[in-house]
């Protein structure tokens, strides 16, 4: 899982706290590839779907280009959940060889990789991958 001799987190300066918007209610950390107007739409349409609100449970940050972020730094407590859209596992700091769309534990908070909204919207089959994870993650009760 991890690349020999290399650290599980490098930390960016740059803070994702400086960088957002949201209530961040449930400790979710949302990172976005910075991209069109409609994939904020688009991102906050499938987190309604998992009945979370982009708003008021999320910190939503669009990360602009490569931008290397640190997801820890600047919190009064860290996010339990880190959901990506199309930032990198490197660019968010973590070495970990990680797969898109499978959730993983790293750092004491569930990790999920995915495309970038607008490689998500137009594809079924990555936004089922995606809705599986999303409802492994988040299960209805």
């Amino acid at each position: 899982m991890f690349p020999d001799n290399t650290p599980v987190f490098l930390a960016a300066e740059k803070s994702v706290t400086e960088m957002g918007s949201g209530s961040y209610k449930r400790r979710i950390l949302v990172l976005v590839s910075k991209g069109s107007e409609g994939d904020r739409v688009f991102v906050g349409r499938v987190l309604a779907a998992a009945e979370l609100d982009t708003s008021e449970d999320t910190l939503y940050v669009e990360v602009p280009g490569d931008m290397p972020v640190n997801c820890f730094a600047g919190f009064s407590a860290p996010p339990q959940f880190i959901l990506s859209f199309g930032v990198s596992p490197v660019q968010a700091g973590c070495s970990a060889r990680v797969s898109l769309y499978i959730p993983v534990q790293l750092n004491r908070a569930t990790w999920l990789f995915s495309d970038s909204p607008s490689v998500l919207e137009p594809n079924r089959d990555k936004k089922s991958q995606l809705w599986s994870a999303l409802k492994e993650i988040f299960p209805k009760p």
